[in-house]
């Protein structure tokens, strides 16, 4: 089962099945789970909208939500609410997908997710490790002072006014 915990760790299931898909498809996303192959696909146009994903995850919890009687309000503030259980149900979303695919399907669908997972990893560090050295800031300093130097010329450069207006006359 593919799940999450909210703010207050209530445990979320996230389960796709025909009418479950038929609402998101209705009430949110007409193309959700169709024609995947083409792009931008339901994966890209979720990871492209956080709305689109809180309220595909909103449909898809309706059932949970109302049986717990948890407000509108409430499950918007503390399941989907902040960056780390939104991430909670975007993964466990993605399970829910990759359960949902045939079986032969699901193996690749999973590699390709961890793999993708890994290779943002590896560019939000490289990002990180170049943000963080050292040189960077004498780099940004060196091109500021460019900035300024070559702003002051311009000045410098221009027909003083007093030049123009011949005073000696």
């Amino acid at each position: 089962m593919a799940t999450f915990r909210d703010g207050k760790e209530r445990e979320w299931t996230i389960r796709l099945d025909g009418p479950s898909i038929l609402r998101v498809r209705e009430e949110s996303d007409e193309r959700f789970l169709l024609n995947d192959d083409v792009e931008p696909n339901t994966a890209t146009r979720l990871a492209a909208d956080p709305a689109l994903l809180c309220h595909v995850i909103f449909l898809l919890c309706q059932k949970q939500r109302e049986e717990r009687s948890v407000s509108l309000d409430e499950f918007y503030e503390e399941v989907i609410g902040c960056g780390d259980t939104l991430a909670a149900a975007g993964d466990a979303l993605e399970a829910a997908l990759a359960n949902f695919s045939h079986p032969r399907k699901r193996v690749f669908i999973t590699a390709i997710a961890e793999k993708q997972r890994a290779v943002e990893n590896l560019a939000m560090e490289q990002a990180l490790a170049k943000i963080q050295d050292p040189a960077l800031e004498e780099k940004i300093k060196l091109a500021i002072d460019a900035q300024i130097d070559a702003a002051l010329n311009r000045l410098i450069q221009r027909p003083n006014v007093t030049d123009l207006l011949d005073l000696s006359e």
